[in-house]
């Protein structure tokens, strides 16, 4: 930092030349002593450069002029340094390193002091049933949740499982045993009555 060859910080630097691209936009006009007037897009701001203060409030809160700042600034041919705070140039930051920092032991290396482990915390168990899922950020991408619905050929059994009916089951004489053995995996057992209706159903589609 010493052989840094400007007058403030690196990143104080960067932050004053965006602010100095917005205020080619920014048109000041000289009002009564340090007061001014600046005219960005189709608003107004007032400026008191002595105070360091603008109507936009940035000035006063950053500690560095804003863009409204910048223009004023420019029209009285002024140097933008006299208007920054001190703890952002490069002599407060060399005050506030300029004493070495003392090397800090790890843990295993601390004396013990005979007080005991402290314990965590007795979590209290709420009551309701427990959330699995984690609660949403606002910032969280939200997907959307499709629901499946029957279809509209299901029979349920004496256990309510719901079994669906194919409307038509493609089969032909080409295909491979394996495949055929597959299929009449599948099927329910011969003497069921979802069985029948199986049958009957497919005998009416290719009649």
């Amino acid at each position: 930092m010493e052989r840094y060859q400007g007058a403030l910080c690196a990143n104080m630097e960067k932050k004053i030349e965006q602010q100095r691209v917005i205020s080619r936009n920014c048109f000041a006009t000289w009002g009564v002593e340090d007061r001014f007037e600046v005219q960005h897009h189709m608003d107004n701001h007032v400026v008191y450069l002595n105070d360091h203060h603008c109507s936009c409030g940035m000035f006063q809160m950053v500690g560095y002029p804003c863009c409204h700042a910048l223009s004023c600034i420019a029209l009285m041919r002024e140097e933008i340094n006299d208007y920054v705070d001190d703890c952002f140039k490069k002599d407060a930051y060399l005050k506030v390193y300029n004493h070495g920092i003392n090397p800090v032991s790890g843990m295993l290396d601390y004396e013990d002091s005979g007080l005991g482990v402290v314990d965590p915390p007795h979590v209290r168990i709420m009551p309701g049933r427990p959330k699995k899922v984690r609660r949403r950020d606002a910032n969280d991408i939200r997907g959307h949740t499709m629901v499946q619905k029957c279809p509209p050929l299901c029979s349920k059994d004496a256990k309510g499982t719901t079994t669906f009916i194919p409307t038509r089951t493609p089969m032909s004489v080409d295909d491979p045993p394996s495949a055929i053995e597959r299929l009449k995996a599948t099927l329910p057992p011969e003497n069921s009555k979802l069985y029948q209706q199986l049958v009957l159903r497919t005998v009416i589609t290719f009649w």
